[in-house]
């Protein structure tokens, strides 16, 4: 959910700010109006959808993503409480699957089961997550209704969003790396993908920081959160927001 302010007699809320008086910032304007928006979350579908289940995880607030100048790193950042998914690549599925598989779950499934697609994401929506644990290569971020939920994520080229390549963190969109750097995400990495698709691009983040250069993946494109993991334990927690 996402609360913003718009002044009288204008379209565009105000800018988030942690300089700003919020008098100066509506140019002494008094009469405001309270926006609360909040973005529908698809059902999770896929292979791992059986192992999805509801979470809360404490992240960075949407506040701090939206904020100028952006908070630094040195920065003390109140958490705030995030509802969303946890995805759990289960031991119970060593059996069907060999030692690295790829198995994920994509937000697209409507709340009555039927076979049609939610709403995909629109405007602007952050994705964020918590990777808890991975063996291997992984990827979040969204995908389109063609994205393979059992292939590596790196080589889809319906996949857009963070990627980690077993010893490497990378921004992968439609097929190929957009930004490599090395050394993995280790222990409990707070990531997230802003998504403008009014703007038709992708913004990663390591914490609050931006992680790689703003990808255009086109605002004519439908997507879907998505999360892909790729061996047995591995663990991610997502939450979705509308800015």
């Amino acid at each position: 959910m996402s609360v913003r302010l718009v002044v009288q007699g204008q379209v565009e809320p105000l800018p988030q700010s942690r300089t700003t008086k919020l008098l100066d910032a509506a140019g002494g304007i008094t009469d405001l109006l309270l926006v609360v928006s909040r973005f529908y979350v698809g059902e999770p579908s896929g292979p791992l959808a059986d192992d999805c289940s509801e979470t809360q995880f404490l992240h960075y607030p949407v506040s701090a993503y939206l904020a100028d100048p952006q908070p630094s790193p040195e920065e003390d950042i109140e958490m705030e409480l995030c509802d969303g998914h946890r995805l759990q690549y289960d031991r119970g599925l060593l059996a069907q699957a060999p030692r690295k598989s790829y198995r994920g779950v994509m937000f697209c499934q409507t709340s009555d089961g039927g076979d049609g697609f939610s709403p995909a994401i629109a405007g602007r929506v952050l994705v964020r997550a918590v990777l808890h644990h991975h063996g291997h290569a992984c990827g979040i971020g969204a995908g389109t209704s063609d994205l393979d939920l059992t292939r590596d994520p790196e080589y889809d080229k319906h996949f857009v969003g963070l990627y980690h390549g077993g010893v490497s963190r990378n921004v992968a969109a439609f097929g190929q790396r957009t930004h490599q750097e090395r050394n993995g995400w280790y222990g409990e990495n707070r990531l997230a993908v802003l998504f403008d698709m009014e703007k038709g691009i992708m913004q990663c983040y390591e914490g609050l920081q931006p992680f790689g250069q703003e990808v255009k993946i086109g605002s004519d494109g439908e997507f879907w959160p998505a999360v892909v993991l790729c061996k047995i334990e591995d663990s991610a927690s997502v939450a979705v927001s509308y800015m």
